[in-house]
């Protein structure tokens, strides 16, 4: 008897999930520490992960490889990190400095 081989996961859409998942945690711990450069490297992070998603996503398309929904995840979350930095200048510094000046200012 021959063993049926299994398809082999994408190593594209498993780098996709993985750096999304850790642009994820980055994006988080940035936004509670109020560091602007963990929002960069978030950024970049979630370009890296849109690649990777893509060329996942080709690699199961083409090579008929397992991994599509990690490749897909990797995309989401990607577009997750890159959406971030818009949210961190218009939206979150913003409410962090007029906590500030009101903490400063003594009203509650």
């Amino acid at each position: 008897m021959s063993k049926k081989q299994l398809p082999q996961q994408s190593a594209y859409a498993n780098a996709s999930f993985y750096v999304g998942l850790l642009g994820i945690v980055v994006m988080v711990l940035s936004f509670l520490n109020f560091s602007n450069i963990g929002i960069y490297v978030t950024t970049a992070l979630g370009v890296a992960t849109v690649i990777f998603g893509i060329l996942g996503l080709r690699q199961v398309k083409q090579e008929r490889r397992e991994g599509k929904a990690l490749a897909i995840a990797g995309i989401v979350f990607g577009g997750i990190c890159i959406l971030s930095l818009p949210f961190n200048f218009f939206v979150w510094v913003p409410a962090v400095i007029r906590v500030v000046q009101q903490i400063k200012s003594g009203v509650n």
